[in-house]
């Protein structure tokens, strides 16, 4: 059920869209070839032009980025294999100059001498190599050296991590990013370095053994790292093998686990994770992995930071795309006030001329075809004003010819019969009914002799009214009674003049007047909306459906025209009657004022 309550929805909507379409204005048409010639082109190749530069601009960013991060792990590998080179070049040195040899079984003159030896090959092998800060060598007998003879030696051999080479299994390690605080003794400002540790034979029959430790200096690693980074990176970390944090932006985050790093209020490490591609909407994020060691090399870039650029580019070519627009909507209010306004109005006073008000004139427009077809138009609409006007009045003349003959149509008998009645009266009675009846038939003849006015007030036509019920029951005495129960509120309007007495003049005669007992007329009369009705009803005899169509009697006939040629077709009478019941006449009439009045003099 909903289904097809739904179903005829669409359908309503479709057939009225279909039924504006098809009446569609002029206005509308230059709306449309605007939309689909301008705009629409114009909107489909801007959003054509701005993904193509998003997507190539996008591309760049990351082949860029891409080449940036290969280049510094190129840099970072030399680096390392400078540092391995060294290792191996410090081992191989101490190995072949035997200052470890029989070193137990030596005398304490010979160590001495043996410890001068190995700290000069150190200085010597330190002195190769500018990015190295120190090299030290830890044996097994607890004896520490370096190539700095003011190193604190204590604080060396205490450090954890040498404790835990030792006692664990791996052969070599790398000590993140740390303070170099047994550099120098009673040292106060330590550097940043980066150890290489790694397990070694000191001499060549095996007897001798300890850890051969390098330290690289953090600035120099620094300096290589944001020298690589041409593109100024926001975010750019380097990790070792395990992932601890050895170089970063931020100094807080030297030695941290990379899992732990924040990013954006989340973890740096999820931009690289399984939901990397939730990320790839609004980040770059590149790792790049050494060749020499498993150090690797994360970056995160945000897009709307690189994309400022191409929102300028957008900015500027949707302000290009506005002031087209701008130019061609000026240009269609140039049309639109040459030709489409005169049109609209042109159209408009066609409408209002065929709903009759023939006194509109289309003003004069510069182009010669609408001009034509003005002048054209008010020729036309001047020509069906004369030829109304004329028509209307001979109507006016026909009307007032046809009241006259109603007026003078009062029936000879009917003013015999009353004065006959009066003089009897006077006869017999000599009261005070006979001045009365005096005084109504002077009323109905002096209404009768006005044909000056065709509207008048209805409370005229009541008193009138009145009158003539009085010299009616001057005839029919009690055997007719006549009701007036018209509302008060309508005696301020204006209506036709003998409207009412027709109708029950005719109820009289032909209703009435063919019972033998008492007879009964309401008069009423009401205000509908913005309309009068006047209801005259008998109890008489009636009469078959069939004839209701056909009014009776000259008078109700002459109503009936009249109406319609005042007021129009819906104001005509309306009769419903039942034989042996009655007969029930509706008026009908526009309500009218004061003011209103002049339109129907």
């Amino acid at each position: 059920m909903r289904r097809f309550e739904m179903s005829k929805k669409v359908l309503n909507l479709l057939k009225s869209a279909g039924k504006y379409f098809t009446r569609r204005t002029l206005k509308f048409d230059f709306i449309m070839v605007f939309t689909f010639s301008v705009f629409i082109p114009a909107l489909v190749i801007n959003l054509y032009y701005f993904n193509k530069i998003d997507k190539y601009v996008q591309d760049k960013v990351q082949f860029y980025n891409e080449e940036i991060i290969r280049e510094l792990g190129s840099k970072l590998d030399f680096l390392l294999t400078q540092v391995d080179i060294m290792e191996k070049q410090m081992i191989s040195t101490i190995i072949y100059t035997q200052v470890f040899v029989n070193y137990s079984a030596k005398s304490p003159v010979d160590r001495v001498s043996s410890v001068d030896k190995t700290e000069a090959v150190l200085k010597n092998i330190r002195m190769g190599f500018s990015l190295i800060f120190d090299v030290y060598l830890m044996g097994n007998d607890g004896n520490a050296y370096s190539s700095n003879s003011s190193f604190n030696k204590n604080t060396l051999i205490g450090q954890e991590y040498l404790t835990k080479l030792n006692e664990s299994d791996e052969s070599q390690d790398v000590v993140p990013t740390h303070l170099a605080d047994y550099g120098i003794i009673h040292q106060t400002n330590p550097k940043y370095v980066i150890s290489f540790l790694k397990k070694t034979i000191l001499d060549v029959d095996n007897s001798s053994s300890g850890v051969v430790q390098v330290d690289l200096k953090y600035e120099e690693l620094k300096r290589i790292i944001e020298t690589a980074n041409q593109l100024e990176v926001p975010f750019l970390i380097v990790t070792d093998g395990k992932d601890r944090v050895l170089y970063a932006q931020d100094d807080s985050m030297l030695g941290q686990d990379f899992a732990k790093v924040p990013y954006k209020q989340m973890h740096a490490a999820d931009f690289f994770g399984v939901e990397k591609e939730h990320y790839s909407k609004d980040f770059i994020a590149l790792k790049h992995t050494l060749q020499v060691q498993d150090w690797n090399v994360y970056t995160i870039i945000p897009k709307e930071g690189i994309f400022h650029q191409i929102a300028t580019v957008k900015n500027v070519s949707v302000f290009v795309l506005v002031i087209s627009l701008l130019f061609s909507f000026f240009a269609f209010n140039l049309l639109s006030r040459n030709i489409i306004r005169p049109i609209t109005i042109l159209v408009r006073t066609m409408r209002k001329v065929g709903d009759g008000q023939l006194n509109l004139t289309v003003p004069s427009v510069r182009n010669r075809d609408l001009q034509i077809l003005s002048s054209s138009f008010n020729s036309m609409v001047n020509k069906i004003d004369i030829l109304m006007n004329n028509v209307i009045q001979k109507e006016k003349e026909k009307t007032r010819s046809d009241l006259l003959a109603l007026q003078a149509q009062i029936n000879p008998h009917f003013l015999y019969n009353t004065l006959n009645t009066i003089k009897w009266m006077a006869l017999m009675e000599k009261s005070e009914p006979i001045a009365n009846a005096i005084v109504s038939l002077v009323n109905v003849l002096e209404f009768s002799s006005k044909d000056s006015e065709r509207i008048i007030l209805i409370a005229e036509e009541l008193q009138f009214i009145e009158s003539y019920i009085a010299i009616l029951k001057l005839r029919y005495g009690q055997s007719v009674q006549i009701e007036i129960q018209v509302s008060a509120e309508i005696h301020q309007f204006y209506t036709l003049k003998f409207i009412l007495q027709p109708i029950i003049e005719n109820a009289v005669m032909h209703g009435l007047g063919k019972k033998n007992y008492k007879g009964l007329i309401v008069v009423k009369g009401k205000l509908v909306d913005n309309d009068v009705y006047f209801e005259i009803e008998d109890d008489g005899v009636g009469m078959i459906e069939s004839n209701t169509d056909k009014l009776t009697g000259l008078g109700i006939r002459n109503v009936d025209l009249r109406l319609q040629l005042h007021f129009g077709e819906s104001y005509a009478l309306q009769i419903f009657s039942i034989p042996n019941e009655g007969t029930r006449v509706i008026i009908k009439i526009p309500m009218i004022s004061e003011e209103a009045k002049i339109g129907y003099v």
